[in-house]
């Protein structure tokens, strides 16, 4: 049995949703991946490091791989959000710097001559990526919405991003395989139907924090590893809640930071 991709759109939003709802807990997590399915096809799902100062992460999230050099992930991943707002009421960029996966981790630096080559671990490389399109745009939000916390009802429909850059580090191969009654805007999967969410949650990231803005810096060798064994799955049933779709979430799990803007895999 093969995980199919539905619309890439709606994957990010269904994830979006599942995280609005986690709560937190102390339990152990687990890779929900089912032994049936290989990891390798997962990859369409890659690792986005977030940054405000080009040098430090600030945050990680997740992003799926249409083309050879557009990313789809949702707009709360890409939103210039401060800290007294909604995502939805932040500026959406023209620009923005992120981190990927370096696909050449280990770089050989310059030595002293008569020194033999050194081998340095280079786990992420930057890349500039502009904007193509975005739920938000358009969204016309109620009078009041500088005084409320309260989000239009079509926001979950609304919370994707499409971004390109002119030099991506992923293979054009590993591009999503639309689930084709998924492109009919009008689609959403039945009630229960299993699902895997790909992602890159630091649930699933041993060692220190990612976080350098707020935290100890990242030990390499530790996001080395999170990065080469990802993406990680969660893996639920499909609901609608007032008429917007969510994924059941492990009960006592914490909430899945860094999940947003993955694939969602019908099986």
């Amino acid at each position: 049995m093969t995980a199919s991709f539905p619309s890439a759109a709606r994957a990010a939003l269904l994830l979006a949703t599942l995280l609005a709802g986690a709560c937190q807990g102390t339990v152990q997590v687990v890779d929900q991946l089912p032994s049936f399915v290989e990891r390798e096809q997962l990859q369409s799902t890659i690792w986005l490091g977030l940054t405000k100062d080009r040098k430090n992460i600030s945050s990680m999230a997740s992003a799926i791989i249409v083309s050879p050099n557009v990313l789809l992930t949702n707009a709360h991943v890409w939103a210039a959000k401060e800290p007294d707002t909604e995502w939805w009421q932040a500026e959406i960029p023209a620009e923005r710097t992120v981190f990927l996966r370096n696909p050449k981790p280990m770089v050989q630096t310059r030595t002293e001559p008569g020194e033999p080559p050194r081998q340095v671990l280079k786990p992420l490389t930057r890349r500039t990526f502009r904007l193509l399109a975005s739920g938000t745009q358009g969204l016309i939000l109620p009078a009041d919405a500088a005084d409320s916390e309260q989000a239009p009802r079509d926001l979950w429909s609304r919370d994707w991003a499409l971004i390109e850059t002119e030099r991506p580090t992923w293979r054009a191969e590993d591009a999503a395989i639309f689930y084709p009654e998924s492109l009919d805007p009008d689609w959403a999967p039945r009630p229960r139907t299993n699902v895997l969410i790909a992602g890159y949650s630091s649930l699933f990231l041993e060692g220190d924090s990612v976080n350098t803005e707020e935290g100890p810096e990242t030990n390499l060798l530790d996001l080395a590893a999170f990065l080469a064994s990802g993406p990680y799955v969660l893996r639920g049933d499909t609901r609608m809640i007032e008429g917007q779709p969510a994924v059941t979430y492990q009960p006592g799990w914490p909430r899945p930071g860094g999940h947003s803007g993955g694939g969602v895999y019908i099986l």
